[in-house]
């Protein structure tokens, strides 16, 4: 039986592997805004986590096609706001990651890497719950159709 985080990785690759090359540069956009709300999300950036960050998202397949330099910058530019005012970056970030809110079958890729990215260390904490959750809200999508109900159970029992 596979795990739910080899289930999010499969489905996360096989979706990306479809995307055209025009959409590619939206997408790598909107997945280091979602990347950057959830490093951010309790309230920096370790070097390990930013590291951790880049290795999970140059295995995604459509993003290969960006080198590691580019994927580097796009997620510095993503986290550059929240270095001089942590609100107003996540405002910028959930503004990048809404131009996805219309592609449904995006937006759920995009939710679902941050959701992987969320589980690298092996549990979603809180602060990290409450930031997938204002993604679900900036893509308008429900957080209980994408088990961060189950999320924060875990998250709670961890902290506890």
């Amino acid at each position: 039986m596979r795990s739910r985080k080899q289930a999010l990785k499969q489905a996360i690759d096989e979706f990306l592997h479809e995307i055209s090359d025009a959409d590619s540069e939206l997408l790598l956009d909107s997945v280091m805004a979602g990347c950057a709300i959830i490093a951010h999300a309790d309230g920096g950036v370790a070097v390990e986590e930013r590291e951790r960050m880049m290795s999970l998202i140059y295995r995604f397949e459509p993003l290969r096609a960006f080198d590691r330099a580019t994927l580097a910058d796009s997620f510095e530019r993503a986290t550059f706001d929240f270095e001089a005012d942590r609100h107003a970056g996540e405002r910028n970030a959930l503004l990048v990651v809404g131009q996805l809110r219309e592609r449904r079958r995006y937006a759920v890729a995009l939710l679902r890497t941050c959701q992987a990215i969320a589980s690298g260390d092996g549990v979603i904490d809180a602060q990290e719950w409450q930031a997938l959750v204002r993604i679900c809200k900036s893509l308008d999508l429900d957080p209980v159709d994408y088990d961060l109900l189950d999320d924060l159970r875990t998250s709670r029992h961890a902290a506890s």
